[in-house]
């Protein structure tokens, strides 16, 4: 089921929930001149709920014709009885209020006029109960319900009276066919406990914002939600565990989910269901800061055999091994024999590196692990000696690199092409210093090969750019200075210092 908030305002387009809808298609099982004789009241009511005349005329001589047809045809007296009732309850909607509390409606009784589907279900419900069936069983008019009163940019509330009648008279009736609903906050709890939808698969909830929302789905018990149909599930959690709870046993049809970790605290590891997960096709994760890589990641992945697609966005804090394609390969990709495509991005954080040189296994029995951006901390100095034994490593797919925070010699090996390929490296964010003393003031050739694409240049300073500068980093057209949290902020402000370069 699609759950969708609108908090307060709304957009123009969002006003008239069913001015674009399709016209409603009868049950064939329906007696064609029933079906005639409901299609021509339902073009009446949205007519008359449009204010035109020119529609409210055509549309009461189409509800002639049938009237017409039906007494030809030898069922007058039912058509003429259920046309004519739809025409007066229609038309004379207002008298209602009247009777009903027209006080309740605050000045806005016309608003009403506007939910099309449920104004006429509302006109009609007090016509007997053979006539009212006939509209109650039309499935694909019923299966749209609007309870939003929507004028320029408020919203009102629907008259308690009308309220009243639907939760009393009408929604018991109605409410197998319902597959989508629309309310605002005063209307949704009676709505929804009235009756039970079966067949809903979109909720459309208006005027709420964070608090509200905070107040209805906190401190909820953990097997409050579950389904037996849902198939994709798109979610921002404050905690790994949150994730691992919904992947209990709830949601067994589950094929794609995606899932944004915002928390930064790492919970004690609790009991879940490890079972695997032999439904799930596509899982994506993005976790801005993770400690617990080893003990959470790891086991949630390997219970993903069946996986076609994997998508991984982690930023892992405070590890003294550097997780490459091997490790990658060995702890968790040789687990997943149908994976066909996965993209990753790891943003890791050494606390000591151990490693002469880092192998990168980029190509792995055939499948293609692609690093685009890598971001690299070393929180201690250490005096790098590179091994001579070990080829050059390359990084084919390698975009963005950032090792502003990390050790002068790392940056070395980044950079010098004796060392380190980067044919596609197009971003580097880099202590100025370090740069400095890594290209020899920008003279030395070993670190221009992986320079001249660089189109991004990223340092926490304003620089003059030297001819040198400029032949180093020959597609260099600006320099400036942002700190971005691309996984989980693309949309932040940031400040930003541009210079162009000293041609």
């Amino acid at each position: 089921m699609t759950i969708i908030f609108f908090q307060c305002r709304l957009e123009a387009e969002q006003h008239h929930v069913y001015k674009n809808a399709p016209q409603p298609s009868y049950d064939p099982q329906t007696p064609p001149d029933t079906s005639a004789y409901i299609s021509a009241a339902l073009v009446l009511g949205e007519a008359l709920g449009s204010g035109d005349p020119d529609a409210i005329a055509a549309a009461k001589a189409a509800l002639d014709r049938v009237t017409a047809d039906a007494h030809a045809s030898g069922v007058f007296d039912h058509a003429a009885a259920f046309s004519g009732s739809v025409l007066d309850r229609v038309a004379s909607i207002d008298d209602d209020y009247a009777v009903a509390g027209a006080a309740d409606c605050d000045g806005h009784d016309d608003d009403w006029k506007k939910l099309d589907n449920a104004n006429v279900l509302y006109s009609l419900s007090d016509i007997d109960n053979e006539r009212f069936a006939i509209l109650a069983q039309e499935k694909m008019f019923t299966k749209f319900l609007n309870f939003v009163l929507a004028l320029a940019d408020d919203i009102y509330l629907i008259p308690t009276s009308i309220l009243d009648r639907f939760c009393s008279c009408i929604l018991p009736r109605v409410h197998h066919n319902v597959k989508c609903l629309s309310l605002d906050l005063t209307s949704m709890e009676r709505i929804l406990r009235v009756a039970e939808y079966p067949y809903l698969s979109q909720l459309k909830l208006f005027n709420f914002n964070q608090d509200i929302c905070s107040s209805y789905f906190t401190d909820l018990p953990s097997t409050t939600f579950s389904s037996s149909i849902l198939t994709k599930l798109c979610i921002s959690l404050n905690t790994l565990q949150d994730c691992l709870s919904l992947l209990d046993g709830r949601l067994k049809q589950l094929s794609t989910l995606i899932v944004i970790v915002h928390g930064t605290k790492n919970h004690s590891t609790f009991d879940h269901n490890m079972n695997d997960l032999p439904n799930l096709k596509c899982f994506s994760l993005t976790y801005n800061s993770i400690e617990a890589y080893d003990a959470q990641v790891i086991p949630l992945l390997r219970r993903m055999s069946h996986l076609k697609e994997l998508i991984l966005y982690l930023s892992i804090e405070n590890r003294v091994v550097f997780v490459d394609g091997t490790r990658l390969y060995n702890e968790i990709l040789i687990h997943m024999p149908q994976l066909r495509v996965r993209f990753g991005s790891f943003e890791t954080r050494i606390l000591h590196w151990n490693y002469t040189i880092f192998p990168i296994a980029e190509e792995i029995n055939g499948f293609e692990f692609c690093i685009s951006v890598l971001h690299f901390w070393d929180s201690k100095t250490k005096q790098f000696q590179y091994n001579q034994l070990h080829s050059i490593v390359e990084f084919p797919h390698l975009a963005s690199l950032n090792v502003r925070r990390a050790d002068v010699y790392y940056v070395e090996q980044f950079l010098n092409t004796e060392k380190t390929h980067l044919p596609r490296l197009t971003e580097l964010e880099v202590d100025y210093d370090n740069l400095v003393t890594v290209t020899d003031n920008f003279t030395r050739d070993a670190t221009r090969g992986n320079c001249a694409k660089v189109k991004w240049l990223i340092f926490e300073i304003t620089i003059e750019y030297s001819r040198d500068v400029h032949v180093t980093f020959l597609r260099c057209k600006w320099n400036y200075f942002h700190y971005l949290n691309k996984m989980n902020n693309k949309n932040s402000s940031v400040f930003e210092d541009r210079v162009r370069v000293n041609q």
